[in-house]
């Protein structure tokens, strides 16, 4: 047997199944993962330095590798678990510096890629429908000074004290096939300088990738997206500031290089609550708080920064005659492979279901498909689908793990996030409520504040 893990206590985790066994999302905000990529493209890669394809290729491993996310993790659950032997195709002895102590790691063959493979199927993907959306290019738009980038209306809704006097660039958007659409259409109705766009990705680029092999393969991707991005940089020459919220595409900076040395300015909302690109190449930077601020300071203090949500605010008071309903805000966790976080949500739906009421919710993210709705709400049959929130009839108590919809939905009511022993939301929100998992039944059955 191979790619093992065994702890002191005589416990086996296969390394495919780590991200059962811990949340990753703390290895997501967690800055060992970028000394990680660097220590392997130092060892590896041999990339020079500080250099612009350097800090893209630190953004792809930080962002698209489960392995790198696995070695962070391990770390991580090192300092309260001891960790006896190491057995994987991906870690060999030059990473027992990261331990705090001796571990036994066994490696019998290190000629690997360290990129997902399913990112090489979508570099195909990403090949035909960027290209299949230029083919839709209005180039007789009337101009302006400014453009936003968009996926979704979520990107016009950050950008929205700019939209009526700016160009939008519709870009694909794969992840839900129906809010794209529906987006396009309500885009091109509500607004005059819309237009499809793409990124120019190259086919002999995307052919070099595929007749490469192990680590060259990451470095013939690293080209495919760093070459696409530096062409894209022209298409915004006619453009005086770019708004746009895409700290989650790793090669992003290629493009922005191109565009602020001809002084453009380009203006970034953080797109969610997750730590995401280190490397950034921005003009101005809004992020959600001070906790990503920080995190982002540490790898360009040039880039000007900003919060746009307060951490402090006071609770609304609930009204005694008003009935108690509790929300539960769902995340798409399972789809990015949070299957630890997800066991927790589930853990939250089973004992929210267990509740005898009627006034037990869940409010779905807006990515989340019908089928998984529609399981959950029969797996979970007390609970009901809440879409809109109205005060005059309950007081609100939201339930949330880690979701950024806390700065929406506080407003209406009291927010409480859950934790266990694993995992912590103060990874991404300070001034908060917690609760314990293992305490969030009782306050259910009891209605007791806390």
């Amino acid at each position: 047997m191979k790619n093992y893990i065994v702890f002191d206590d005589g416990e086996i985790v296969l390394v495919n199944d780590f991200n059962k066994v811990f949340p990753m999302t703390m290895v997501k905000n967690d800055t060992y993962r970028i000394e990680i990529c660097g220590h392997i493209i130092e060892k590896y890669y041999k990339l020079e330095p500080n250099s612009l394809e350097w800090k893209i290729f630190i953004n792809i491993l930080s962002l698209r590798s489960i392995k790198i996310e696995i070695i962070t993790a391990l770390v991580l659950l090192s300092k309260t678990k001891k960790i006896r032997i190491i057995n994987t195709d991906f870690i060999d002895n030059s990473f027992s510096k990261l331990f705090d102590y001796d571990i036994e790691i066994i490696n019998e063959n290190f000629k690997i890629s360290y990129i997902d493979k399913a990112q090489f199927r979508n570099a195909v993907i990403k090949f035909f429908i960027n290209n299949f959306f230029r083919l839709f290019i209005n180039k007789k738009i009337p101009k302006t000074s400014s453009v936003i980038r968009a996926w979704t209306e979520h990107d016009l809704h950050l950008h929205k004290e700019v939209v009526d006097h700016s160009s939008i660039f519709i870009y694909p958007f794969g992840i839900n096939l129906r809010r794209s659409i529906h987006f396009i259409k309500r885009c091109y109705k509500e607004n005059s300088n819309v237009t499809f766009m793409g990124v120019p990705y190259s086919f002999i680029k995307l052919l070099k990738i595929f007749l490469s092999t192990k680590k060259q393969k990451d470095l013939s991707l690293l080209e495919y997206e760093v070459s696409a991005m530096k062409k894209h940089s022209k298409e915004f020459l006619g453009f005086n500031t770019i708004y746009t919220s895409d700290e989650f595409l790793p090669a992003v900076p290629a493009l922005y290089n191109e565009l602020i040395k001809e002084n453009k300015h380009v203006h970034n909302v953080a797109h969610g609550m997750g730590m995401l690109n280190p490397y950034n190449i921005y003009t101005k930077f809004q992020v959600i708080n001070e906790i990503q601020k920080n995190f982002y300071e540490q790898y360009d203090k040039k880039i000007e920064y900003s919060t746009y949500m307060k951490d402090f605010y006071t609770e609304r008071k609930e009204k005694s005659e008003l009935q108690n309903a509790y929300v539960f805000i769902h995340q798409n966790l399972a789809t990015y492979g949070l299957l630890y976080e997800s066991q927790l949500q589930n853990q939250i739906l089973s004992l929210f279901n267990t509740v005898d009421t009627n006034n037990v919710f869940i409010k779905f993210h807006p990515n989340c498909l019908k089928e998984e709705k529609d399981t959950l709400l029969s797996k979970y049959n007390n609970i009901k689908e809440i879409k809109e929130f109205n005060t005059n009839r309950n007081n609100y108590r939201f339930f949330a793990t880690c979701s950024s919809a806390y700065y929406d939905f506080r407003k209406f009511g009291k927010f409480i996030f859950i934790e266990d022993d694993l995992f912590n939301p103060l990874n991404f929100f300070t001034n908060i409520t917690i609760l314990h998992i293992n305490q969030l039944k009782n306050y259910l059955i009891n209605n007791k504040g806390i």
